[in-house]
């Protein structure tokens, strides 16, 4: 998720070692401790893809992957392809001559077959997809920017501005002469026309940096950035406040379900080449903003089923909705809770 919200896209792995000699069997490959594993590629890393026609869909036909060594420095790039219709992995590394050879060149097999797909997703912004997008942070990454710069010219000019300048007229310094400014230190000159004062900054122009540093940090604010915004002294309305986040939750939620949809692809990749049963699936959440349900609502809600107008399903289902109920706690697990409780009054 961090990868998405700076980058907008993040890649997945899905690899699976050789089987050693003699592993035919499930069993065989977990005593070997060959299972498969799942890779994790930032944006940065997946330097090249390309798309095509598998099975009558679009899909990744080549991808090249640059991973580091030692000292985060590329040292090899990785390529998924389909040749033929089967899936092969190379590995390029440079030569004495700094020229990229294939080190290593396999064909991965699924039940004894090559895949006909690359096992590597690729999660995008607007779900799983190749195209490049833009990062979601990067309109405020670009205003914080010039917001910097702002904040920089602003204290150059008090700086400059704001320290008093002595400025002597009519006096003409011997040679050697120096001034001394202090309050303990006293000037005096020979000349009866010479004049001492002190020059301030007394303009405007420093204003207009103020109010475009505000106007970049309500920017910022409207952008996701409300750390640098101050609260409204006015109570907002629930749903001022649901409007107003509305965007931001939306992009957060989209982001989440990408992820979730590429991580149980990517997994249930990963069970198929490694015979697990079972489904694969994960969900992150995406209830960003949990209110709980007011007083007069409950109140409201109770009545209403007190007066057969909704059913005990119905008042569950709002109830947790409320964040009232626990999560993980059904309708059948509630029911039997109240069942089973100890009457009240009852010690």
């Amino acid at each position: 998720m961090e990868e998405m919200v700076v980058c907008g896209r993040v890649g997945l792995l899905v690899d699976m070692p050789p089987a050693p000699d003699g592993a035919a069997t499930r069993g065989d490959m977990e005593a070997a401790g060959i299972r498969p594993t799942v890779r994790t590629y930032t944006a940065e890393s997946v330097i090249n893809w390309e798309r095509g026609q598998v099975g009558g869909k679009t899909r990744l036909v080549r991808v090249v992957l640059a991973e580091a060594g030692a000292g985060a420095v590329v040292d090899q790039f990785r390529e998924l392809v389909l040749v033929d219709g089967a899936y092969v992995q190379r590995l390029y590394r440079r030569n004495s001559a700094g020229e990229l050879v294939v080190t290593d060149e396999r064909t991965p097999l699924m039940a004894g077959k090559p895949l006909s797909l690359l096992p590597f997703v690729l999660i995008g912004a607007r779900g799983i997809e190749s195209r490049a997008s833009k990062p979601p942070l990067i309109d405020l990454v670009n205003v914080n920017l010039s917001h910097y710069r702002s904040a920089a010219d602003l204290e150059s000019g008090a700086h400059i501005g704001g320290i008093p300048t002595m400025v002597v007229t009519g006096h003409h310094a011997e040679e050697g002469e120096t001034l001394a400014i202090g309050c303990d230190r006293a000037l005096t000159f020979g000349e009866p026309d010479a004049k001492v004062q002190f020059l301030e900054y007394t303009g405007q122009g420093l204003d207009a940096l103020f109010k475009l540093l505000d106007r970049k940090e309500q920017q910022m604010a409207t952008l996701g950035a409300r750390i640098l915004s101050q609260d409204k002294a006015a109570a907002e309305s629930g749903v001022s406040q649901a409007i107003k986040r509305g965007g931001e939750n939306s992009v957060l939620a989209s982001l989440a379900r990408s992820v979730s949809e590429g991580i149980t692809r990517a997994l249930t990749l990963a069970c198929e080449w490694g015979a697990i049963p079972g489904d694969a699936r994960i969900v992150l959440n995406t209830d960003y903003l949990p209110e709980s349900m007011s007083a007069q609502e409950l109140t409201a809600l109770v009545q209403a089923w007190q007066a057969g107008a909704i059913s005990h399903e119905t008042l569950f289902h709002n109830l947790r909705a409320g964040e009232l109920i626990a999560d993980g706690v059904d309708y059948e697990t509630e029911s039997d809770r109240i069942a089973t409780a100890t009457p009240r009054g009852v010690v």
